[in-house]
């Protein structure tokens, strides 16, 4: 499995080099991910976190997107994050990385976003559903590229 330390080191030392458009995904554990985009206009990092969403009621998943909805408006004035749920539902809270990227800053940060990502611990004895952007966890932090 992967640390946010050594995500946001690869991060830090590979982000110059990503292409306007490109983006990639570094998975931190079987149920949390974060992805790197550099949007084209204007040319500027895009960071996401994602968690999977594994034994939630119904109320809890409206509970959940009501609240990452919501992230834009509390966090505007300070950390400027965006909330939502990703086209395989899975909850994602969105940043814009400032440049030079900075190893230590990006782990401040995707800790940060991860306590803001809403979605709980898998708590059944049920297995999480195969999810093949987060089926590769036992890879050290690196570029792979989509």
């Amino acid at each position: 499995m992967n640390s946010i330390s050594a995500i946001a080191q690869a991060i830090a030392e590979g982000a110059a080099s990503l292409a306007p458009g490109q983006e990639v995904h570094m998975p931190l554990d079987e149920h949390r991910m974060v992805r790197l985009l550099r949007r084209t206009v204007p040319s500027t990092l895009g960071l996401s976190v994602a968690t999977l969403a594994v034994g939630r009621t119904e109320a809890q998943q409206v509970a959940a997107r009501e609240a990452l909805l919501r992230l834009g408006a509390d966090s505007r004035f300070s950390q400027a994050f965006a909330g939502g749920l990703d086209d395989e539902g899975r909850d994602c809270v969105l940043a814009e990385l400032a440049e030079p990227v900075d190893a230590m800053a990006v782990e401040t940060l995707l800790n940060q976003m991860f306590e803001r990502c809403v979605a709980p611990a898998q708590e059944s004895d049920t297995p999480a559903p195969d999810d093949a952007s987060l089926s590769t966890i036992n890879t050290p932090a690196r570029w792979s590229r989509v």
